[in-house]
């Protein structure tokens, strides 16, 4: 699979909804056709609401289009009432942390060869899929776009982020440098970024090396879309990723 198809995959519009954030669904539904692989099962945490109108559920497009098993982690109730009802059988109220993540799988009986892992809760990213047992073929996952592409480093572990997170706040997540480095440790490939994610396929797939300056500059679009621009928190605690 050639760096270029991916770019040209991500300018292109789905058929039907499709509420990405950023056309995401463009780049992991090219993926599954590049490998022959119709997604059967996918996860994803703190999808927010789940509704065709408004919302930004990414995997809520392969349950409309493949019929794809879903499941939608969600901790906030208010989310919930919002979603459509359609897709409510589908959510699950749990705050989902690097404690308890397995356990939440094995609660619901999620696959071990699932499809589609997407990780979004807005600060404790990195150590959440860092404790993952599970190994989807694709795995998308947020990260900061706001620390500089020298960095490798991540917010401090802290299961009860959740609790006290500021979705303003820029500090929160991890650098593509510190996830890229989790990926191979992990066995993934990172094959893309757009704004705020970073798309990772498992190596027995797509086996590829994009330097992390690359895949920085894959974004084009207007980076002063990312709403974090400022430190809130007193005491940032950086990680630093060897």
């Amino acid at each position: 699979m050639k760096l270029e198809d991916l770019k040209k995959a991500y300018k292109v519009p789905l058929d039907g909804v499709d509420r990405s954030q950023d056309g995401e669904n463009r780049v992991l539904n090219h993926i599954f056709k590049e490998l022959k692989i119709t997604p059967k099962y996918a996860v994803e945490f703190g999808a927010g609401q789940v509704n065709d109108g408004r919302g930004t559920a990414n995997i809520s497009w392969f349950y409309n289009q493949y019929k794809c098993e879903c499941i939608f982690f969600e901790a906030w109730e208010k989310k919930y009432k919002q979603s459509s009802k359609k897709y409510k059988p589908m959510i699950k109220m749990e705050s989902i942390s690097a404690v308890n993540v397995n356990e939440i799988f094995e609660k619901y009986n999620v696959p071990k060869d699932l499809d589609i892992v997407v990780i979004d809760v807005d600060g404790q990213d990195y150590w959440i899929w860092e404790k993952l047992k599970y190994e989807p073929k694709v795995l998308m996952i947020e990260f900061n776009p706001h620390i500089s592409i020298e960095e490798d480093k991540v917010m401090h572990y802290d299961p009860d982020h959740w609790e006290w997170r500021d979705t303003n706040c820029a500090y929160c997540g991890a650098s593509i440098g510190a996830l890229k480095k989790l990926g191979e440790k992990k066995g993934y490939s990172c094959v893309f970024r757009t704004r705020r994610n970073l798309v990772f396929v498992k190596k027995e797939y797509i086996d590829i090396d994009i330097p992390k300056e690359e895949l920085f500059n894959l974004y084009t679009g207007n980076k002063e879309k990312n709403h974090r621009t400022v430190i809130r928190y007193k005491e940032p605690q950086w990680v630093t990723i060897k």
